[in-house]
C-alpha cells in the first residue's frame, strides 16, 4: 500500500481513520469490480485495486460504460425523481469533515474546479469505486453518473456550480473558500446539491467540509451510507492533488 495522508474524516458521532475509510473503498471496489465483470482477487491492496477498477472503466469507455449501465440508470433515476417529486424541496443532508494535516484550501479548490471543468477527468473518475462518468458537458454543467453510498443503483444528475438558488444549508462564514451548486435531472428538476467548504487551519493544514443534499424522502440509509462516499472521493482528490497524480 501506498503511503497515506493522515487525515481524520469526522462521520457523524465518529471520527474515521484514512484506515478506515480505506477499508470501505476496498470494499466498494471489489463490489464494482464484479459488477462490471472483473472479479478482484481474494486479498488484494486498495491502492492496486483502484488502479485495476480505474484502468478496466477506461479500457471499457465512458460511452459504453454508461450503456453498460443503462438500465440500472433509469431505475435509480425513477426512483429518484419520485422522492424529489413527493419531497416537495425537503432535503436530508449527507456530511463530512475532513481535517488534512498539510497542504492549503484555496489551491484544492482551484486544482477541483479545474477537474470539473474537464470534459471527462481521471482524477474525478477515479476517486470513488462508484463513479462511473464526471465531467462536463455541453451547458457547463458538470454530469454525474454514479452510485450514492447507501443507494443500490447508480443515478445521473447534472450539477450547476452557477446555481445555488435551492440549496439549504447556507455558507458559513468560517469556511471562506467553497464549491457549490444545484443538482438537477435531465429534464432540469432540483433533486439536491452539493456545498463543500474549506477552510485554513491555523497550525498548518485544512479543513475540508462536503455536503450532499438528497430529497429528504431517500431516507437516512442513504444520507449516512453517502458518508462513506464522501469520506472517500473527498480523500482521494486530496491526494491526488497533493500527490499531483491520480494513480
Amino acid at each position: 500500500m501506498a503511503k497515506h495522508l493522515q487525515m481524520v474524516t469526522q462521520i457523524g458521532d465518529r471520527e474515521a481513520s484514512r484506515e478506515a475509510v480505506l477499508s470501505w473503498e476496498l470494499t466498494r471496489l471489489k463490489s464494482v469490480s464484479r459488477l462490471l465483470g472483473a472479479p478482484a482477487p481474494d486479498g488484494g491492496d486498495v491502492d492496486d485495486l483502484r488502479r485495476r477498477l480505474f484502468e478496466l472503466k477506461r479500457i471499457i469507455g465512458p460511452t459504453q460504460l454508461q450503456r453498460k449501465l443503462r438500465t440500472r440508470v433509469r431505475l435509480g433515476n425513477s426512483i429518484s425523481l419520485v422522492a424529489a417529486k413527493s419531497a416537495k424541496g425537503e432535503r436530508i443532508a449527507s456530511s463530512v469533515k475532513i481535517t488534512v494535516p498539510a497542504g492549503s484550501a484555496e489551491e484544492f479548490v482551484r486544482w477541483f474546479n479545474d477537474q470539473s471543468a474537464l470534459p471527462d477527468s481521471d482524477a474525478m473518475l477515479a476517486a470513488c469505486p462508484d463513479h462511473y462518468f464526471i465531467g462536463e458537458d455541453d451547458n457547463g454543467r458538470q454530469k454525474v453518473v454514479e452510485t450514492t453510498g447507501g443507494s443500490p443503483l447508480p443515478t445521473e444528475f447534472f450539477i450547476d456550480y452557477n446555481d445555488i438558488s435551492s440549496l439549504k444549508l447556507q455558507a458559513s462564514d468560517e469556511y471562506p473558500f467553497q464549491i457549490a451548486g444545484v443538482a438537477r435531472t435531465a429534464a432540469g428538476l432540483p433533486i439536491g446539491g452539493v456545498r463543500h467548504q474549506f477552510r485554513n487551519l491555523i497550525n498548518g493544514g485544512f479543513e475540508s467540509w462536503n455536503t450532499v443534499e438528497f430529497p429528504k424522502h431517500v431516507g437516512d440509509r442513504v444520507a449516512k451510507g453517502h458518508q462513506w462516499h464522501l469520506a472517500c472521493e473527498f480523500g482521494n482528490w486530496i491526494e491526488f492533488h497533493q500527490a499531483r497524480t491520480v494513480l
